[in-house]
Formats: C-alpha cells, structure tokens, sequence
C-alpha cells in the first residue's frame, strides 16, 4: 500500500510539473527585410584585352533598415551577407554565386570573362547582362 500511494505521489508530482510549465519568454519580432533596389552602372559590358584590368561593372543597393518590435531592445545596423548570382538566361538555369558583406560589388573584365568561363557563356567576347538577383 505504501508503493502504490508513493508511486501515486510521484506521478502527481510529476503531472503537476509538467502542467505548470509555461512559456514565459519574450517574442520580438524583426521587420525590414524587403529587396533592396539593385543599381548597376551598366547594362551591356565588352569584354576585351585593354580592359581586363579595370573595372567594368559595378553594382550597388541599400542596406534594408531592420525594425524590432521591443523599442528596448533595437534590430542591429550592421550590414547583412548578400548573394549576388550572374546567370548567362534568365531563368537561372545555371549561376555562378558571389557572397558580399558590403554595399556594393565592382567586376573587373577578368572577374566576369571569368565568370563567363564558368557559366559556357562566350560569344566573341561580348556578354549581356541578363539578371543579377539579390
């Protein structure tokens, strides 16, 4: 009789701990995380020996202001990671991936006559610029 009424004790002891759990965290949420407006500077670029060197493309957006929904505990302002993918069709059948935790991406004509290597994509030195997606 001892056994069992132990036993009972314990499994009320336990069913009581159990119920009385509750989740007593606080929720913040975080809102800001829209697309950012990309600016290139330009469209179509050629690609050739005398420019390999310099920089033939660069490409720029704004950093998205976080907000949070505790005014005491503000969203940080730090500049988030960026994956920019260059695809030579517009359905991104195949990309090549760059990651950036700046604001903006300057290609050389040797970094994109390189990324046109990797994406099959020549046709007599010339590339045109179909997407770059944020």
């Amino acid at each position: 009789m001892k056994k069992i009424f132990r036993n009972l004790m314990m499994l009320l002891c336990a069913l009581t701990a159990l119920v009385s759990c509750d989740e007593s965290g606080d929720k913040i949420y975080l809102d800001g995380f829209k697309a950012s407006d990309l600016m290139a500077s330009a469209s179509d670029v050629k690609l050739s020996v005398d420019n390999s060197k310099d920089v033939v493309l660069s490409l720029a957006w704004q950093n998205p202001s976080l907000l949070s929904s505790d005014e005491t505990k503000p969203a940080g302002n730090g500049v988030l990671k960026t994956y920019l993918q260059v695809s030579a069709s517009e359905n991104f059948t195949s990309e090549k991936e760059y990651t950036v935790t700046d604001l903006s991406k300057a290609f050389t004509g040797a970094d994109l006559n390189a990324a046109a290597k990797d994406l099959v994509f020549l046709s007599s030195f010339f590339i045109q610029l179909f997407g770059v997606s944020l």
